[in-house]
């Protein structure tokens, strides 16, 4: 396709929530994916491929991968690949020629985000992005905690020109990636 976008709470959901394997998920266009805006009861736009089965034979979350010349998500939307259960939790790629962008917050303050974080006994997945700019602007952030016994998810940020993480949210949360082991957790932080 030459764009894809998804708007006002539009969303792909590709997560297991059983033994198997979450679907993949691999978008790519001629020139930009955009996600953006929510819906008129507050649900943002999103891609989400999680698992969340807690017992023994949990299925891994599957992964992300956008290609494009311009990658943006903006007015609170957000990727989420983490698990919250045993399964592992998915990778996210992110290839633009020219520009990733993430930037600002919805409507009820909770920012643009990319969250790959472990919250069970499931390790995190990882999180390339790769341009020739990378931009997270006015609170929009990236998220890589683990609040339970395994790792936090490794993140990789290349740019040929710049990385920017400038400006913050109405509630003065600054953009920022967040790469923490909780106090409740016993699992290594990612990298």
């Amino acid at each position: 396709a030459k764009n894809i976008k998804f708007t006002a709470g539009a969303w792909i959901n590709s997560s297991t929530y059983g033994q198997g394997t979450g679907g993949t998920v691999k978008l790519n266009a001629n020139e930009r994916v955009h996600f953006g805006g929510e819906s008129k009861n507050g649900e943002a736009s999103m891609i989400q491929t999680t698992t969340s089965f807690t017992d023994i034979g949990a299925g891994d979350a599957g992964s992300i991968e956008i290609v494009a010349d311009y990658i943006n998500f903006t007015a609170g939307a957000w990727v989420n690949t983490s698990t919250y259960g045993s399964g592992t939790g998915g990778n996210i790629k992110l290839n633009a020629s020219e520009n990733v962008h993430f930037d600002g917050e919805r409507k009820n303050g909770d920012a643009t985000l990319i969250q790959l974080s472990s919250n069970f006994t499931g390790a995190a997945g990882s999180l390339e992005i790769s341009a020739n700019s990378i931009q997270f602007t006015n609170g929009a952030s990236i998220n890589s905690n683990t609040y339970g016994p395994s790792m936090g998810g490794t993140v990789r940020l290349d740019a040929t020109e710049t990385v920017l993480f400038d400006g913050e949210r109405k509630n003065g949360e600054a953009s920022l990636i967040q790469i923490a082991s909780y106090f409740t957790a016993t699992g290594n932080a990612g990298s």
